[in-house]
């Protein structure tokens, strides 16, 4: 039983009588599934319109019931209430017709509202509170390391770890390995790079995930040595293989090393490539070719993290409990094998959904509270435009209770004509939500998870048409029935409608109400946006501005030896600097900020324990001229220079950060000439396992580099080899240019294609662009609440106007006798205007002390400001008064020049 099948049933009980449940509702409930699976295919809109014809259907079919079982005792009665509600409905309609542009304001302003929530709520609904498409996703766990004293979190683990975890744990009945991958694949137009992940033997059935064609991994392949097999994504056999149904036996190049086919991959959408590999930044590939983990476990040490663990929990256990057995058993681990960890590391396991959804839950949830907010004041705003129309039709109402007309007559027939104003605004409001929702998707940051899976559905559509019904009911009949319930005679006694004492005294509070919503709304949007500009102002380490950045993958087949890839090196930077506009060209095992972390002993350094100290960071070697290129300042000692090659003595470069964490207490000098004893991860290097650890001075202290996050940039201790001593098989080159990037990007294709023409470039991208998507989702964040911030200002200025125009408009003989007995046009806009001021005025008022009050809540998402910053405060509150005094004044302004003699006469 699917989703739509199960709300359907719901919807069944809610609307069916026991008798057409019983009878028919399993049937009813079976078709509209199959209806369902046939208009997801058409889109988001036939599920609309399904789910419309289905609540539709439901209510006609037990009104039909109903009335058949009322015919034999109150046939004529019945008849005469249909044709009662039906009047109703045609009155509903005429009132709401009669002043088309107050009605227009009242509908646009509810579809705003409901608009903007709806599209609001479908994104965090489809990101933090969905299911994941997978089978039985709430029992897929992610087991990671964390450590509290270097501050890492969510760490990977190495694979001795992951054997006893898998012989020890009983909590779970399933594990699923997992690392990186990605390799030149072949193709007819010639390489191109393609990424995806190295999994173990049973990591898809541990999801859930069955291949549509073929099989997963057998355990004999997933072994050293094992054949040369491959899985491929939907979309590669979608894109290179033509859907085809005899892709499996056939053969795909990788790195220049044919592999078999062993089966395709289902359509998993974004799930898959978020979960197997992060970009550094921190936007996830296509996840389209997976090969055998290969484990090689005897060449891995403890403390060389690079795989990732999904478990599926045991039908007893809980995240909890499974917790609490990662965190026993790793401590067991690191007791055991005290000499090599390092970083007091902590099992953590957290559910697979955490895992993906990251640390969205705080931004969305502030997105959702303004969008709530914005809905708040429309429902101010109705408020406030429906009591003054209600006070407009008193006299209508005194008139209809002189003829006859009982209370819960005209009961009925506000409810109608609100209803009848709720459903349209509720259709219009999802008509808006829709189109919000696909222009959201737009702008939303890639690094979004699970972006595609964000759609208005059905169940939210027919949620949306309910609460504008709810509210258009709450907030009109209610100042409509206060109206009705006056005093016919002293009504029609007055000549001319107009607030009463209590009608008044609620608009002014539902006006103040208006502003002091949308100042503390547009003082959270304030603080927000500029926090976002200082954070986008900020630089990650190193210069941006002017660099390209092109990633390449050197097959073992290609580059044998350490001489073949300081060629390659050589050639490229001397075609690119013998280029016009190269001016600068650097060269790293990766990009910026990545690399694996390495472990290292502080020679002459123990730990609390008495055993040698160890130090982890990110490793990466580069070129000499790499620092210069990225403008990277040299604190202490120098940088490398040709002479350190592969002949001469192992040396290093640190950062900062690593300076400060392998001698607490040094500065940068005194850390110069320090050795440490490290290896080299070589899976992105020839051969396999780890190399040897050896001696290496440090030489250099380099300024810190990071990436840029909801705070302020994170200093990695990062760990610098010459590229010329270590030969690794990853490469990214750092061009700095004076032309455009794209003139960059291409001076990078022609020079790899010169050089060697079978090596494909990939994360071709200019590092200004790079840059800022590490403040994508932040300035995604402030984009919305400072567009549902403006939104709100204009809708406090609509309903300020509007409600002060519509009440001084039912003063207009008033005015006419204050002119006829001279008063002057000045006069009478300066009494308006200072009591229709009174309440703007104590509602900013307001605002800013509940703003107070909310601020500490947004200390968290802010870079450099303060929650009560007065340089974001006092323009806000100014912006608000004058607006407010604007929309205050015009209608006041324009009721001084009303003529005496035509005020006089209007009735």
């Amino acid at each position: 039983m699917n989703g739509a099948e199960r709300r359907y049933r719901v919807a069944i009980r809610l609307l069916w009588s026991r008798h057409l449940r019983e009878a028919h509702g399993s049937r009813a409930a079976g078709l509209f599934a199959e209806l369902h699976r046939d208009a997801e295919k058409q889109g988001t809109m036939a599920v609309i319109a399904l789910w419309a014809r289905g609540i539709v259907g439901l209510l006609t079919t037990r009104w039909i019931e109903w009335r058949r079982r009322r015919a034999v005792i109150d046939g004529p009665a019945r008849a005469g209430m249909a044709r009662g509600a039906l009047r109703d409905v045609r009155g509903g309609v005429r009132q709401i017709t009669r002043r088309p542009l107050a009605t227009s304001v009242i509908l646009g302003t509810l579809a705003l509202g409901i608009g903007v929530n709806a599209a609001t709520f479908t994104v965090f609904e489809a990101v933090q509170l969905s299911a994941l498409p997978l089978a039985e996703s709430e029992r897929l766990a992610v087991v990671r390391m964390d450590s509290e004293r270097r501050g890492l979190d969510g760490w990977w683990w190495s694979y001795p770890n992951i054997r006893d975890l898998r012989a020890s744990a009983e909590e779970f009945e399933a594990f699923g390995v997992y690392g990186g991958y990605s390799a030149n694949l072949m193709g007819p137009d010639g390489p191109a790079r393609v990424s995806g992940a190295r999994i173990s033997s049973g990591f898809l059935s541990t999801l859930g995930i069955e291949p549509v064609l073929g099989r997963e991994f057998t355990a004999d392949e997933d072994s050293p040595n094992g054949p040369a097999v491959a899985l491929i994504g939907h979309r590669l056999w979608e894109q290179n293989f033509d859907s085809r149904p005899d892709v499996v036996g056939t053969t795909v190049t990788l790195d220049a090393v044919p592999y078999t086919v062993v089966g395709v991959l289902p359509p998993a959408g974004r799930v898959l490539d978020r979960l197997l590999w992060l970009t550094p930044t921190g936007i996830p590939p296509a996840a389209d070719v997976f090969v055998p983990l290969e484990p090689e476990a005897a060449a891995r040490r403890r403390s060389t993290s690079g795989y990732g663990v999904i478990g599926r929990l045991a039908a007893h256990a809980t995240l909890a409990s499974a917790d609490h057995e990662a965190r026993a058993l790793l401590e067991s681990l690191q007791e055991e094998y005290a000499n090599e960890f390092c970083c007091g590391w902590v099992g953590r396991v957290t559910s697979l959904h955490e895992f993906i959804v990251g640390d969205t839950g705080p931004a969305l949830t502030l997105a959702v509270l303004a969008a709530a907010s914005v809905l708040a004041l429309v429902c101010v705003n109705l408020g406030s435009l429906l009591t003054v129309r209600a006070s407009e039709r008193s006299r209508e109402f005194a008139v209809r209770r002189a003829l006859g007309a009982s209370a819960a007559r005209l009961a009925r027939q506000v409810l109608v004509e609100n209803v009848v104003v709720g459903v349209v605004g509720g259709v219009l409001g999802l008509g808006l939500g829709e189109a919000l929702v696909r222009g959201l998707i737009r702008v939303a940051p890639d690094n979004l998870p699970r972006l595609d899976e964000i759609t208005l559905d059905g169940s939210i559509a027919l949620l949306t048409i309910a609460a504008a019904v709810v509210v258009s009911i709450a907030f009109g009949v209610v100042p409509a029935l206060l109206a009705a319930r006056r005093d016919p005679a002293e009504v029609l006694r007055a000549g001319q409608v107009g607030l009463s004492w209590r009608g008044a005294r609620a608009l002014r509070g539902l006006i103040g109400l208006e502003v002091a919503m949308a100042l503390v709304l547009l003082l959270s949007s304030a603080l927000l946006v500029t926090s976002f500009r200082n954070l986008a102002a900020q630089e990650p380490g190193y210069r941006v501005d002017g660099v390209v950045a092109a990633e390449l993958q050197l097959p073992a087949s290609l580059y044998p030896d350490e001489s073949s890839t300081a060629e390659l090196h050589r050639a490229l930077r001397e075609s690119l600097l013998g280029t016009s506009g190269g001016n600068a060209v650097g060269l790293a095992s990766f990009a910026y900020p990545a690399g694996p972390w390495t472990r290292m002993e502080i020679e002459g350094e123990t730990n609390e324990e008495g055993t040698p100290a160890f130090m982890s960071g990110p490793e990466l070697a580069v070129t000499p001229e790499f620092f210069a290129t990225l403008e990277i300042p040299l604190v202490a000692g120098r940088g490398f220079t040709e002479a350190d090659d592969a002949t001469s003595a192992p040396v290093l470069v640190v950062s900062e950060a690593m300076a400060a964490m392998a001698w607490p207490g040094a500065n940068a000098r005194d850390v110069v000439g320090r050795r440490v004893a490290m290896g080299s991860w070589r899976p992105f290097m020839r051969g396999a396992g780890q190399t040897a650890a050896q001696s290496r001075e440090v030489i250099g202290v380099v300024a810190d580099v990071g990436e840029l996050g909801a705070g302020a940039r994170v200093a990695l201790p990062y760990v610098y080899q010459p590229l010329a001593q270590d030969a690794w098989l990853s490469l990214t080159v750092f061009l700095r240019s004076g032309g455009s990037p794209r003139e960059a990007v291409q001076m990078l294709r022609d020079a790899v294609a010169e050089i060697s023409p079978q090596l494909p470039l990939y994360g071709v991208e200019s590092l200004a662009v790079a840059a800022a998507r590490h403040s994508a989702r932040e300035r995604f964040v402030a984009f919305l609440v400072g567009g549902f911030a403006l939104l709100a200002v204009v809708l406090a200025a609509i309903g300020i106007y509007g409600a002060v125009a519509y009440s001084i408009a039912l003063r207009t003989r008033e005015i006419g006798l204050r002119r006829a007995l001279g008063a002057t046009s000045g006069g009478v806009s300066r009494v308006l205007l200072r009591a229709g001021l009174a309440a703007p005025l104590v509602g900013a008022l307001v605002g800013l002390g509940g703003f107070v009050l909310v601020a500490p809540a947004l200390g968290a998402l802010l870079y450099e400001i303060a929650p009560l910053d007065g340089r974001v405060l006092v323009p806000a509150c100014l912006a608000v008064v004058t607006i407010a005094a604007l929309a205050t004044w015009l209608p006041a302004h324009r009721a001084g020049r009303i003529d005496p003699l035509t005020a006089l006469q209007e009735d």
